[in-house]
């Protein structure tokens, strides 16, 4: 659930920070990205068990349409980490697994 959207009381009793952390709190969910993932397996009709498979993996930031055109293409990616050292870019893992055998059969990091 979306915390920012909660009355202000019920956020400020479930969560109990001072103000300067709930702020904090905010930035971090204000710069949290919605991310769209679609997939598309190449040559699905040829498959058959065993074979190599090539995946066609996309991922694309949804952005608010009242922000778009005020989008700096450079600060899009940091991530609100006030404690880290330096500027700290998001990073984004695609991970491939069989579910029915619990196998990992890919995995490997992007960035947007």
């Amino acid at each position: 659930f979306d915390i920012l959207t909660l009355d202000d009381d019920v956020r400020n009793d479930l969560l109990r920070l001072p103000d300067e952390k709930m702020a904090d709190v905010a930035v971090f969910c204000n710069n949290y990205p919605n991310i769209e993932v679609a997939f598309d397996v190449q040559d699905a009709a040829d498959i058959t068990a065993s074979d190599p498979v090539q995946i066609a993996v996309t991922l694309e930031r949804e952005v608010d349409d009242d922000d778009e055109d005020e989008i700096d293409e450079s600060e899009m990616g940091k991530v609100a980490a006030s404690l880290f050292p330096k500027e700290k870019r998001e990073g984004w893992w695609i991970v491939v697994g069989d579910t029915k055998t619990n196998s990992l059969l890919s995995l490997k990091r992007v960035n947007l």
